[in-house]
């Protein structure tokens, strides 16, 4: 097989300021390729003119436009077709070639290709209904197109390969125009490794463009170098590392790629000569839980461009199982603005690099006839600290939401159904093993907002129990009421307890700016079944509000006042006092008063 490597400089290509040559061969005629192509000449049938027939390389010769489906038909004749273009500038004897699909394989005719041309490929019987169209071959054991997708290959009479293409459905990038009448169209057919982004939809309103040149042809040359989009690992020995782009795998040794921590390579896995990926098998096993940086030198794409040295390293981890409440959910917006979508924010608050994949988020109040879940379906590694955000559409979550965190949203076909009023949301791991679960109510939220739309619930500790109404408080004002992919606008900053009950802050601001809107009862005590009554008083002795009553304590932990009665109205600022009955397991009781202000924003 022989591969030709676009060359880029500046020079004149279809009056751009590029010109193309292929290294190795000779520079192709772009003035009349250009006059074929841009200028919209009729397409001739070069079988009697032979400047230079040669034999025929990698995209020499390409698969430029393909019906695959001509129902119902635009102007088109309603029969498949395939279009093929030589893309030097001397003609090509095609005669004894082969076009296939995996299922069948049809030999051209005695046939020429001359420097620039198109000719029509279709089967044998349908050759009259594209006489108006330009040169023409029928197959007579035409490879049938599929309608989803199909893998056909080019290959010349000694079974070089000379171009391939597998197409999907996806490449049409166009619902409407995917259900038939249309054919896909190459993009630049100059293009030396081409994927599923040099392919679009016809424009054309006939529904193609065969034996004409193509409606979205743009010759875009590949200036910028491949970056390196990620490193995934397959087993406990072998990584698979991905490129944006096709890149020239043939040069690549294990004096390109540095490891570190340091592991010896053992083999380097190309699978194609222009690949995606490479697959790279170590001597010694990853260890787990650990970040490995993989450095990759000297490595080009198809067009010669050489790997960005600011994009040509990323990470691996051999991840490791979650457990219960490795991942917590921090986050949740379950009324969102007119318009607006749910989201859920999960955190790793474990030290583990953990893989989401096959992980769920869901309701499980949900009923039989509604029970909808969120799935990560592809990888998804949640390092130690991470904040994930999922959501149905991240384009109206990043507007509603400007502050967010965009790079940490991720999109899934549909949210679980968060009413308004109370819900669940539960995160499975793909087992289907519970990490956590949150029983949501409206009255979780500040009681001094008027206006609950758009306000996101945030969790105040990531240790402190999901089930506590006291570890959750309405988003801050100051940051547009959610912090979606960064830490919350409400959180406790961990401080020791000296004593059994700590109140703190000791002053507190009740406006919901994100600043010390609450103050927290907190308990530490050496065992747990501890009861606890908690009153808050003014300077008057009157009874202000009661914040928990009988409650059974764990070890530690906190309750949360935040500045309101007992009829959810803001108190006047002043001192105020917490006052703490408690009952110890063995039925001894005791109290402990401490003293709080309220005060106001100046």
């Amino acid at each position: 097989m022989i591969f030709f490597e676009l060359i880029f400089s500046a020079a004149v290509l279809f009056n751009t300021n590029v010109r193309v040559a292929y290294a190795g061969g000779n520079v192709p005629n772009y003035d009349s390729f250009y006059s074929l192509h841009k200028g919209g000449a009729n397409c001739q049938n070069y079988s009697d003119q032979e400047p230079s027939v040669r034999r025929a390389g990698f995209r020499m010769v390409v698969i430029n436009e393909i019906m695959a489906d001509p129902t119902p038909p635009n102007q088109l004749p309603e029969v498949e077709f395939v279009e093929i273009m030589n893309t030097t500038d001397q003609t090509i004897d095609l005669t004894g070639w082969t076009f296939s699909d995996p299922r069948s394989t049809a030999i051209l005719p005695e046939l020429k290709i001359g420097p620039g041309q198109l000719i029509i490929l279709c089967k044998s019987g349908h050759e009259a209904l594209f006489s108006g169209f330009g040169a023409v071959a029928g197959l007579a054991k035409w490879p049938t197109l599929n309608v989803s997708g199909d893998a056909l290959e080019l290959r010349s009479a000694d079974s070089v390969i000379i171009d391939q293409v597998s197409y999907t459905r996806s490449w049409y990038r166009d619902s409407d125009k995917s259900a038939g009448g249309w054919s896909l169209e190459q993009i630049n057919p100059l293009d030396p490794c081409p994927d599923r982004q040099n392919w679009l939809a016809s424009q054309n309103p006939a529904g193609g463009t065969p034996g004409s040149p193509n409606s979205v042809l743009e010759i875009n040359p590949d200036l910028r170098g491949p970056e390196i989009v990620s490193a995934l690992v397959k087993n406990a020995r072998q990584i698979e590392v991905w490129f944006n782009e096709k890149i020239n795998t043939k040069p690549i040794g294990t004096d390109k790629i540095n490891i570190a921590p340091a592991n010896e390579i053992m083999n380097i896995d190309f699978g194609e000569p222009f690949a995606f990926s490479i697959k790279i098998s170590f001597s010694n096993p990853i260890e787990p839980n650990t970040p490995y940086t993989i450095t990759i030198t000297n490595v080009t794409d198809c067009a010669g461009n050489l790997i960005q040295k600011e994009k040509n390293s990323t990470q691996f981890v051999l991840t490791v199982a979650g457990s219960p409440m490795d991942m917590v959910i921090n986050e949740v917006l379950f009324n969102p603005r007119s318009g607006g979508r749910d989201f859920v924010e999960v955190f790793n608050a474990s030290k583990k690099y953990i893989n989401l994949k096959g992980w769920q988020l869901s309701n499980r109040n949900a009923t039989a006839e509604n029970p909808k879940v969120a799935v990560v379906s592809d990888h998804l590694i949640a390092e130690p600290g991470r904040h994930l955000v999922f959501c149905e559409d991240i384009v109206i979550l990043k507007a509603d939401y400007p502050f967010g965190k965009a790079e940490n949203f991720f999109e899934v076909k549909s949210m679980p159904t968060l009413p308004d009023k109370a819900g669940n949301v539960t995160l499975t791991d793909s087992l289907g093993e519970v990490i956590d679960s949150f029983d949501y109510t409206e009255g979780h939220h500040l009681g001094l907002l008027r206006d609950l739309n758009g306000v996101s619930l945030e969790r105040l500790s990531a240790t402190a129990p999901t089930d506590s109404r006291d570890n959750w408080h309405s988003a801050a004002t100051a940051v547009g009421y959610a912090t979606p992919g960064y830490e919350n606008s409400q959180k406790l900053t961990a401080t020791p307890v000296t004593g059994q009950i700590t109140v703190e802050p000791g002053v507190f601001v009740p406006n919901n700016d994100g600043i010390k809107d609450f103050t927290t009862i907190n308990y530490q005590f050496d065992k747990g079944g501890y009861l606890i009554k908690i009153v808050i008083y003014d300077v008057k002795g009157r009874r202000i509000k009661e914040v928990v009553n009988n409650h059974l304590s764990g070890v530690s932990g906190f309750y949360q006042w935040n500045g309101t009665d007992d009829r959810n109205l803001l108190v006047n600022p002043g001192y105020y006092i917490v006052l703490v009955d408690i009952i110890d397991p063995e039925g001894r009781s005791f109290q402990v008063k401490k003293t709080v202000v309220v005060t106001i924003d100046f």
